[in-house]
C-alpha cells in the first residue's frame, strides 16, 4: 500500500506542534504568556526567512507585488495570530486548561460565524452539517472532561479557562479570515 506524501507531512507537522505546545508549557514556568510568545515568534523568524530566500534564490518564484490590502491583511491576520497564542499559552496557567483548550477547538465554528457576520461570506448548508457537527464534538470533549474534573456543568461552560479559551478560538478565527483575505488580494 503506498502512503501520499502528505500524509507523513500531516503526521510530522501534528508531532511537531505538540512539541511546540509543550514547549511553550515548559517556558510559562520562567516566564508570562506573552514573553513565551515572543520565544515562539523569534524561533520561527530564522525558518521563515530562510524559506523565503530560498523560494526567491533557487526556484524560478519572483516576489509578487504587493498592495495595501494585502499589507493590512496581512498585518491583522499576524496580530490576531499573536494574539490567540498569547491566550493559548496563557491557558497553560490555569487550573482548568483542559476546558479551555476544548474551547479553543471551537475555531472551525468561530471561524464560520465570523465568515458570515464580518466578511459576508456564505456557508453551504452541508458545511454548516460538519461545522455542527464539530461543535458537538467539542461539548461532548468538554462534558467529558468537566465530569473527569469534578465541576459542574455551569463550572465548566462559564469560568475563566472558558473564556480565556473562546477568546483564543475568535483570535484564530480572524487571523485564518485575514490571512485568505491577503492571499485573495
Amino acid at each position: 500500500m503506498e502512503i501520499d506524501a502528505w500524509i507523513g507531512f500531516t503526521l510530522a507537522a501534528s508531532v511537531m506542534q505538540a512539541v511546540r505546545t509543550a514547549g511553550q508549557k515548559h517556558l510559562t514556568l520562567h516566564m508570562d504568556a506573552v514573553g513565551a510568545t515572543l520565544v515562539r515568534y523569534l524561533f520561527g523568524l530564522p525558518f521563515v526567512l530562510i524559506y523565503v530566500t530560498s523560494l526567491l534564490n533557487y526556484f524560478d518564484v519572483s516576489f509578487p507585488t504587493l498592495n495595501t490590502e494585502f499589507w493590512l491583511s496581512s498585518i491583522a491576520a499576524g496580530l490576531f495570530q499573536i494574539a490567540g497564542t498569547v491566550c493559548l499559552v496563557y491557558l497553560f496557567s490555569l487550573r482548568n486548561f483542559a476546558v479551555g483548550t476544548t474551547y479553543s477547538k471551537s475555531e472551525v465554528f468561530l471561524t464560520a460565524l465570523v465568515a458570515l457576520v464580518v466578511f459576508g461570506e456564505v456557508i453551504p448548508a452541508m458545511g454548516w452539517v460538519a461545522i455542527t457537527i464539530s461543535v458537538v464534538g467539542v461539548l461532548i470533549i468538554n462534558a467529558a472532561r468537566t465530569k473527569a474534573a469534578g465541576m459542574s456543568s455551569f463550572e465548566s461552560y462559564w469560568n475563566k479557562a472558558a473564556a480565556v479559551g473562546l477568546s483564543t478560538g475568535f483570535c484564530m478565527a480572524f487571523s485564518s479570515l485575514f490571512i485568505r483575505k491577503s492571499g485573495l488580494s
